[in-house]
């Protein structure tokens, strides 16, 4: 009796076999929380690499720049560093990006091998005249909205999982929750958001670009194109939470609850679901041609195969039934295709 079926059959765990009870307490993944493991550790990476790559973004390819900006102009305090070095004035701007991000303060304080430097330029980007230091200022706003909407993101998605319940990543109940997560309005207006921040720090780097061939701003090629490469990377971020590359499937998962897929514990730290659903409808395609091979290879229960064939069979049929219903299907909405109706339609074919 497999282990997964005796819990299901038996909810009360002292009324299982006693063997189920210790493959129970054997089996440690089942036990353990590893689907907000997982969840933290790779379902909500696409989020980290956005902050990640965007804070670093403003603090080391925009300090480079202001950098330029604080030698060339008395204005900004010229003649009060000069006496320090490249490096020790690289140092000091990016400790001034990284305070100014933090508390909205913008100064340089440092101290040299020569001397010490400081220059005051604002207390917050709301403070004097906005059109100076327009570009530092947003660069400001905009990390900080950013940052702002990855935190909601994160916490939104964290507050869905808990209400959720599935502790298991080898469960289909937290694989059609990620599935579901992607799709609810919550999820991806915050996503949008999070995109129009992106869209203006790329529009902000053009503008950059632009402006060293006729200002005071000057950045050479190569950290330009390691700018564009860093918003490439975030770029993609935010297309995996917008648009993920597996299909979303609006199933049931409590017809398929007992199920239980295939997952090492390195997967835990490897594996996305979307990846992981990919394999599985590629399974069922090869399976409803009659390949099963693949589908039990995904299955913690090879004999679990044919049995959740039909209720991925079922389940699809339902969203189908659905969609006609409410009109909404497309090319694409349809039951999966079995046998049977492979050799009806090859029986038409050969009659016309």
């Amino acid at each position: 009796w497999p282990c997964h079926r005796c819990v299901a059959r038996f909810p009360i765990s002292f009324a299982c076999p006693v063997p189920c009870a210790m493959a129970v307490q054997r089996d440690w993944l089942e036990v353990f929380p590893t689907a907000l493991i997982h969840f933290l550790c790779v379902e909500l990476v696409p989020v980290y690499v956005i902050g990640f790559y965007f804070y670093n973004l403003v603090v080391n390819d925009g300090s480079a720049c202001f950098m330029q900006v604080v030698r060339r102009e008395p204005g900004f305090g010229g003649r009060h560093i000069n006496h320090l070095s490249d490096v020790e004035l690289q140092l000091c701007v990016q400790h001034a990006f990284h305070s100014m991000l933090v508390s909205g303060q913008f100064k340089i304080d440092c101290k040299g091998s020569q001397g010490e430097a400081h220059v005051d330029l604002f207390d917050n980007p709301f403070e004097g005249n906005f059109s100076d230091l327009q570009a530092l200022r947003m660069a400001i706003i905009g990390t900080w909205f950013t940052l702002a909407m990855c935190g909601l993101l994160v916490t939104y998605s964290l507050l869905c999982f808990a209400r959720e319940g599935s502790w298991s990543f080898r469960s289909p109940a937290y694989l059609l929750f990620t599935w579901e997560l992607e799709q609810r309005r919550t999820y991806r207006v915050l996503g949008f958001l999070l995109a129009g921040g992106i869209v203006g720090m790329v529009l902000h780097s053009l503008m950059v670009k632009s402006f060293a061939k006729t200002s005071m701003y000057s950045v050479d090629h190569v950290r330009f194109l390691k700018m564009q490469f860093d918003l490439a990377v975030v770029i993609y971020s935010v297309k995996l939470i917008l648009y993920p590359g597996t299909p979303v499937h609006h199933w049931q998962h409590t017809p398929i609850s007992h199920i239980r897929f295939k997952r090492h514990i390195v997967h835990i730290f490897s594996q996305s679901n979307d990846k992981l659903g990919a394999f599985l409808l590629d399974a069922l395609w090869r399976a409803n041609h009659g390949q099963m091979e693949a589908l039990k290879y995904w299955l913690n229960d090879p004999q679990d195969a044919a049995l959740f064939l039909l209720l991925a069979n079922d389940q699809q049929e339902a969203e189908a039934d659905e969609k006609i219903r409410f009109g909404l299907c497309d090319d694409f909405c349809g039951n999966p295709v079995s046998d049977s109706d492979t050799d009806e339609e090859s029986i038409k074919l050969q009659k016309g």
